[in-house]
């Protein structure tokens, strides 16, 4: 399951992520054979093989919960990494920003992998440990965290994915998405990216 608003309403805001069902599926897949075979030697050969599921599933071991308390104005973020919980408690006034951190997929470089993170004056905060596709989908979710963190503010403007991968100083990102994005060749791309360093402060 990937990070989702499981409940919006006037009191609360809270947006859930699982891989439970991975390891799930790799705690079965190395305990299925061993009750199908009897014998010591039979047992220590199938050993290896669920030793590797078991130790698959221990790393896949991941959940997070972020709940936004509208009446309190509070946050709360419970996340447990590979065996270890970490929690952490917010007031809506120590949260500064809300950032969709985006990285290219390996194999096909014109797709983005997103996460979302709660920015403080001490600290980014990461929500998942990993990244997951689907842009609009964090975008939706980064509206709803504003709208709950203001709630008599304007509805925020969608965040531009080039402003922010120049904000976040990789430049060879925001000029492929920018071509992407509006059919523009290398060197176009690469003068509007510096345009847009050059604007915020970021030229180097």
């Amino acid at each position: 399951m990937r990070m989702r608003i499981v409940e919006n309403t006037p009191a609360r805001l809270v947006l859930r992520d699982r891989t439970l069902w991975i390891s799930i599926i790799c705690f079965a897949a190395g305990a299925a054979p061993m009750a199908f075979f009897s014998g010591v030697v039979a047992i220590w050969r199938l050993l290896g093989g669920a030793a590797l599921f078991f130790i698959f599933g221990l790393l896949t071991l991941r959940a997070s919960d972020v709940i936004f308390d509208k009446v309190a104005r509070t946050c709360d973020i419970s996340r447990f990494d590979v065996l270890r919980r970490k929690r952490v408690h917010l007031g809506f006034s120590d949260i500064v920003d809300v950032r969709v951190e985006r990285e290219r997929m390996e194999t096909d470089r014109r797709a983005a992998l997103c996460r979302l993170s709660l920015v403080t004056d001490a600290a980014v905060l990461p929500l998942t440990a990993g990244y997951s596709p689907g842009p609009e989908r964090f975008d939706a979710m980064r509206n709803a965290i504003l709208g709950a963190l203001l709630p008599h503010a304007a509805s925020p403007a969608d965040v531009d994915p080039v402003d922010a991968l120049v904000q976040q100083g990789r430049t060879i990102d925001a000029v492929a998405v920018l071509r992407e994005r509006e059919g523009l060749d290398m060197s176009a791309a690469v003068a509007r990216v510096k345009e847009m360093q050059k604007e915020r402060g970021f030229e180097t």
